[in-house]
């Protein structure tokens, strides 16, 4: 006879965990899918089979990682410190699993609680743990942790750096950055631990995050080696500060180096050409993402339609735009502002007359891009008639 769901769970938590009965209880409770319960009995079946024998088995692991509950995590993590689990060094990768799961689910200080219980903890523990606070933003936290690493004497690795800079760049906080970079070559000199490419290219993208493009080229040249993930960083921070001369430099000297360009860097360095009106570095980004395929990446195709809008070629730009199989917002947006930043007001209101009948309707950058030609052509009425789409769609200008 089969053990219903509707069993008292207070009663049954009395009996053994003998494999029969549990495979039985657990069966069951699956049938009925508001049960919980058996992902629990299972969690706690598989505790005591661990106990027996060590390192902890991955049916356990894929248990607990599969936690969606603050009350499921509790409760397995109440039959672990029953069967002692979380006081064995053979078990941390269990322990450092649970961590995750209460970090997932916003319950830092149970995720504390169980950290500490680790008897030895190690570097690889202590970048588990930073790993799973900045994995989920929680950068303050993640610092706050990388402190405590370091006093408790546990000497940082070449995977430790990146999880504690990627946490300043979240926090904008620069000297704090500077203090891991000078820790960073500290270690260097004292250790013999060289920093690796992965160590090197976060501290140009906290720097650069950070506002120092000073200091991001300096790491930058600093590097020992570079990849495409490197000049990528300096590349885009170099754009996002303004600095469109230096970021078609950094892009030549990459393609002098032997790097082919991948979709995020043309799509980043074709503004820069843009606003310096440099139409042939363009047209040749356009040639090669068409050779290389990367054309098709509608960020490429939106930041092609921008440059030669603003190079004045908005022909160039209304003809790539009508060969495109895939529009989005942006890529109307961006033609109906060349269109305006060319003077071309009746071509912008046409397009946007196009836009609000397609599947993408305008949002409040299009419609606030096409206001000023409005404006300029005195359509008193088609203005009120955008004002009173903004207000039926719940867009606040």
């Amino acid at each position: 006879m089969l053990v219903r769901p509707t069993f008292p769970r207070s009663k049954l938590c009395r009996y053994p965990f003998q494999t029969i009965v549990i495979s039985l209880v657990i069966e069951t409770s699956r049938r009925n899918p508001k049960s919980h319960y058996a992902k629990y009995l299972h969690c706690q079946h598989q505790a005591e089979k661990v106990s027996s024998k060590h390192p902890c088995s991955s049916q356990l692991l894929s248990v607990l990682s599969s936690s969606q509950t603050l009350g499921e995590s509790r409760k397995v993590h109440g039959r672990l410190l029953v069967t002692g689990l979380l006081h064995l060094d053979t078990c941390r990768v269990l322990a450092l699993e649970l961590v995750n799961a209460y970090v997932s689910l916003g319950s830092l200080q149970d995720a504390h609680l169980v950290f500490r219980q680790i008897p030895t903890k190690n570097v690889l523990a202590w970048n588990a743990l930073l790993k799973t606070f900045a994995n989920v933003g929680r950068y303050k936290e993640t610092l706050e942790c990388f402190q405590l690493m370091l006093r408790e004497g546990v000497l940082p690795d070449n995977f430790t750096y990146p999880l504690a800079l990627k946490a300043c760049s979240g926090l904008s906080d620069l000297e704090r950055g500077r203090e891991i970079k000078n820790l960073i070559y500290s270690n260097e000199s004292h250790f013999g631990r060289k920093a690796n490419i992965f160590v090197e290219c976060a501290l140009v993208d906290m720097f650069c995050k950070c506002g120092s493009l000073n200091e991001a080229r300096e790491s930058f040249d600093r590097m020992s080696q570079r990849d495409l993930v490197s000049w990528t960083a300096m590349i885009c921070g170099t754009v996002q500060h303004g600095d469109w001369t230096e970021a078609l430099g950094l892009f030549r000297k990459m393609r002098l180096e032997g790097f082919s360009p991948d979709s995020v860097i043309v799509a980043t360095v074709l503004p820069a050409c843009g606003r310096l009106g440099d139409w042939k570095q363009g047209t040749g980004l356009h040639g090669f993402s068409v050779v290389s395929g990367i054309q098709s990446d509608l960020c490429v195709s939106n930041a092609l339609i921008d440059m030669y809008c603003r190079c004045r070629k908005t022909n160039q730009a209304s003809a790539l735009f009508d060969s495109l199989e895939i529009l989005d917002v942006i890529s109307w947006s961006s033609l109906i502002a060349g269109h305006l930043l060319n003077e071309e007001y009746n071509e912008s209101l046409v397009l946007f007359a196009k836009m609000n009948q397609s599947d993408a309707r305008p949002g409040p950058v299009t419609i606030a891009t096409i206001l000023p030609g409005i404006s300029y052509l005195k359509l008193f009425r088609k203005g009120k008639e955008i004002h009173c789409y903004a207000i039926n769609c719940r867009i606040h200008l």
